[in-house]
């Protein structure tokens, strides 16, 4: 995901059938559209190009078991500028979920 926003010319609102969220993340780049899903204890990363969704050559999936990502765009003026990016893992101690290896991450657009 750091390496896709730092080639970002954007993190647009929308494209197409497709909408910012806590569950969904544009980044447009040069070559399309890329977009981040968080969908079943998964990560998928797939392309978008030309309004349509690329073929599953284009598609990866993470399995992330009992983690949670959570992303926020930061937003100036309706521009998106950085995406802030929370993650923890729950860990099952003695019948309730604690957070363990909580971080946040702040990648800035265009970083490179």
């Amino acid at each position: 995901m750091q390496q896709d926003i730092d080639k970002a010319k954007g993190l647009p609102e929308s494209f197409d059938e497709y909408t910012t969220s806590n569950k969904l993340l544009l980044i447009e780049q040069t070559e399309g559209m890329i977009c981040y899903q968080l969908k079943d204890d998964k990560v998928l990363r797939r392309k978008l190009t030309d309004n349509q969704q690329s073929n599953a050559g284009e598609r990866r999936v993470w399995s992330v078991p009992h983690a949670k990502v959570e992303w926020q765009v930061w937003r100036k003026d309706r521009g998106g500028y950085a995406v802030e990016v929370k993650t923890h893992i729950k860990h099952n101690v003695q019948g309730h979920w604690e957070k363990k290896m909580a971080n946040s991450h702040l990648y800035f657009v265009g970083a490179f």
